[in-house]
């Protein structure tokens, strides 16, 4: 099953930095470029859903079912990109 958990960017103000969080997870990450923060958010995901599984807890879903169009709107990448960050296999 697949779940989509919505992601966080916040720019730093003199552009140095993208930090990335989850609404429904822990922990946060960055990078020097959207791309590279969104590569080490991945690995972020799957660290802080490890977690839950390796502690037999039950993994917590995502608190909205958000499109992928939206964020992608605001946030700028194409729709397919925004899918590609989100999704959970």
């Amino acid at each position: 099953m697949r779940h989509a958990y919505p992601t966080n960017l916040e720019w730093e103000p003199d552009g140095s930095a993208v930090t990335v969080t989850f609404d429904d997870l822990p922990g946060a990450t960055f990078g020097a470029t959207e791309a590279d923060a969104l590569a080490r958010a991945e690995d972020l995901l799957a660290t802080g859903l490890s977690f839950y599984t390796d502690e037999t807890l039950p993994t917590p879903m995502p608190a909205a079912s958000l499109s992928n169009a939206g964020p992608a709107r605001r946030l700028g990448p194409d729709e397919k990109a925004m899918r590609r960050v989100r999704e959970v296999g």
